[in-house]
């Protein structure tokens, strides 16, 4: 049996990396059956009880390097992890695991990373001598590839495909009216996902204008917006701070959503209005429109992979502008959902394409 090891943001009730290691997980056992998988996480036993896997504690790193040892691949993603722009002691952490990894002669892929921004010339130079070592990378978009030529990763083969998410299967989805009444929301009703999270450089506007434009979603089309907490603690805040400046009730999911919820609430809502990158990807993967608020390069280049360009920068964001891309996107939603539908099949394909060459890696 082949034992793979996985390194992502786990563990820390994050729902859209959860559902990330979901997917990977899911079609890893797809691809090779005949595998074990352990998971470094913060929050090893509930990692373990969810994904039925083995995990270990992120920073034991006395036990990681043993695990590496015994192990026959080193999957490091997905998301964005290679960054400093949140960071630089969260970049650190990442190079130092994959050091570890490269030191015990594991093999080692980039699993559909987005990388950077790296704004230090030193995070550059560190990132750069330590992918050169790694066998294999895949990236989920061309501006990580242009990064990476930037910075002089030339060693590896570089593949780029897409987000590993695009692989999740919702065959049993349903729509969750107790979980619509427990936000307060009426089922049957209208209503749009938004998901937002704080940013230091939003515009120092920012709730004002989510507000009004909330308010203005309501009494224009009757859509309810309905607040979802994708990282709880962190979004939770940052959306009652909107709902207390809304002229109508607002409502939120007040509680950690689990991954099939947060699907449920996405995939039936009219539309979505997102700055994390996966609420983007899954309301897109539902075939729900979506507008996205940039706060990120990874967002704006996900937005221009799907061929959808309504993408608006938080730290510019206007409410006149934002009225308008709204009121845009609602007079096109059947038009924006059968383009969404049309290029699925071919995002779905490339996401796979992640878990083929992990196999291929393992069997060569």
């Amino acid at each position: 049996m082949k034992k793979i090891v996985i390194c992502g943001y786990h563990g820390f009730a994050n729902s859209g990396d959860e559902a990330l290691l979901k997917a990977m997980i899911d079609i890893l056992r797809r691809k090779h059956p005949d595998i074990s998988i352990t998971v470094l996480s913060m929050h090893p036993e509930s990692t373990e009880k969810l994904y039925n896997v083995k995990s270990v504690y992120r920073y034991n790193l006395l036990k990681i390097r043993s695990l590496f040892r015994s192990s026959d691949l080193f999957i490091f993603g997905g998301g964005s992890l290679l960054q400093d722009i949140t960071s630089r002691r969260s970049l650190s952490y990442y190079l130092t695991i994959l050091n570890m990894a490269l030191r015990s002669k594991i093999k080692v892929m980039l699993y559909g990373n987005g990388i950077g921004p790296l704004e230090h010339k030193k995070s550059r130079i560190k990132t750069a001598k330590c992918l050169n070592k790694v066998d294999l990378i895949t990236l989920r978009d061309d501006l990580s590839d242009k990064l990476l030529a930037e910075i002089g990763v030339n060693k590896p083969p570089i593949h780029i495909t897409a987000d590993p998410a695009f692989t999740l299967r919702f065959d049993d989805l349903s729509e969750n009216d107790a979980l619509l009444e427990e936000a307060g929301i009426k089922p049957g009703s209208k209503y749009a996902v938004v998901a937002v999270r704080e940013w230091k450089n939003s515009t120092p506007d920012f709730a004002d204008i989510l507000a009004s434009y909330c308010d203005d979603l309501f009494e224009k089309h009757g859509i309810i917006p309905l607040f979802l907490p994708m990282q709880y603690k962190e979004d939770e805040v940052l959306a009652g701070e909107i709902i207390s400046k809304m002229k109508h009730s607002g409502h939120m999911l007040r509680r950690p959503p689990e991954i099939a919820e947060v699907f449920s609430l996405i995939g039936f809502s009219t539309l979505c209005v997102g700055m994390r990158l996966h609420t983007l990807i899954y309301a897109t993967t539902l075939g729900v429109p979506v507008i996205a608020l940039s706060y990120d390069p990874k967002v704006t280049a996900f937005m221009q992979s799907i061929h959808q360009p309504l993408c608006l920068d938080v730290e510019k964001l206007e409410l006149e502008s934002l009225l308008n891309v709204s009121q845009k996107l609602i007079s096109e939603l059947s038009q924006r959902r059968e383009e969404l539908v049309d290029s699925l099949g071919e995002l779905r394909k490339k996401a796979e394409e992640n878990a083929d060459y992990a196999v291929s890696l393992l069997k060569s």
